[in-house]
């Protein structure tokens, strides 16, 4: 009996421990998506900036209606907390067009405050091993949402004055050495032929992760760098936009219909840094330019 008690108590143990752990990181994840939104004002918080995506407000509402949605109503059986709040949080709710007439920021803060309060209470009793992946997930829908948001504010930072200057986002974990030469062709990694493991079984995997499985792929050369804003400023000069020689014939279509001529968020203060801001028409005739051409997902997932 003694050896059953023991095992038993350090089950709970270990469930108390991952309870704190993820706590903890509840609190990170909404501390990252708050810090989003300082010195943003009410014109901004509500604005559509692109016709395809919400305001950053109703992003950051719809965060905390999905965590109340089913860790609070699904899954420990609460009413709504804002019942007025269902259909304009909701994801298939009012059109995107419609989503401007919003509580203020400082409301919806409060909104996500107490749904969470509530959400920590029911994590104390919540059955973690049949829920983990729940839990998980609703990190994750945070976080995706965050990224959204990001873009959008970069994107309505560009086309609304009245937001000022966006400052540039740190690249430099993914730059290089900026003592060093410009990356040549030799700074390219052979990747050889043969079989990876691909996809993902852990708690956090999403369904479109699963599951683990072997992909083969024959060998291949990929960059060591991303491509960086100087290497791309080459091809502008070169009048890459005006050449359909390098671009397929869909993204000549693309480009006839969306006139451009060289990157969203165009910025060549950092030229080592990675470009930014170029659609997958763009990217695939760069690599037109270059001789090369853009790797497949398992290809870049085997590189890295």
């Amino acid at each position: 009996m003694k050896s059953k008690s023991t095992n038993l108590e350090t089950g709970q143990s270990l469930a108390t421990s991952d309870k704190n752990q993820l706590q903890q990181q509840l609190a990170q994840s909404r501390a990252a998506t708050l810090a989003l939104f300082e010195g943003v004002d009410a014109k901004t918080f509500c604005y559509q900036a692109h016709p395809d995506f919400s305001p950053v407000g109703w992003h950051l509402g719809h965060i905390g209606f999905a965590e109340a949605h089913w860790l609070l109503e699904r899954s420990c059986g609460l009413p709504p907390l804002v019942p007025a709040y269902r259909r304009l949080f909701v994801a298939d709710g009012l059109p995107k067009a419609q989503r401007t007439n919003l509580p203020a920021l400082q409301a919806t803060c409060e909104y996500l405050n107490a749904i969470r309060q509530q959400v920590l209470l029911y994590l104390n009793e919540a059955p973690l091993v049949q829920q983990e992946w729940l839990w998980r997930w609703i990190m994750q829908h945070e976080a995706q949402h965050a990224e959204t948001i990001t873009w959008i504010l970069q994107l309505q930072r560009q086309r609304s004055p009245w937001l000022g200057h966006l400052n540039s986002v740190s690249s430099q974990q993914f730059s290089r050495d900026s003592s060093k030469t410009e990356p040549t062709e030799a700074e390219m990694v052979l990747v050889e032929a043969g079989y990876s493991e691909q996809g993902n079984n852990s708690v956090e995997a999403l369904d479109n992760e699963k599951s683990i499985h072997p992909v083969y792929l024959d060998a291949y050369w990929i960059d060591r760098y991303p491509v960086t804003r100087r290497q791309y400023q080459v091809f502008i000069e070169a009048g890459g936009y005006n050449n359909p020689d390098w671009w397929s014939t869909a993204g000549w279509t693309w480009l006839q219909a969306n006139p451009v001529s060289r990157p969203l968020y165009w910025d060549i203060t950092e030229e080592n840094h990675p470009v930014y801001g170029v659609s997958w028409y763009e990217a695939e005739a760069y690599a037109h330019f270059v001789g090369k051409r853009l790797p497949s997902e398992a290809e870049w997932e085997k590189g890295c």
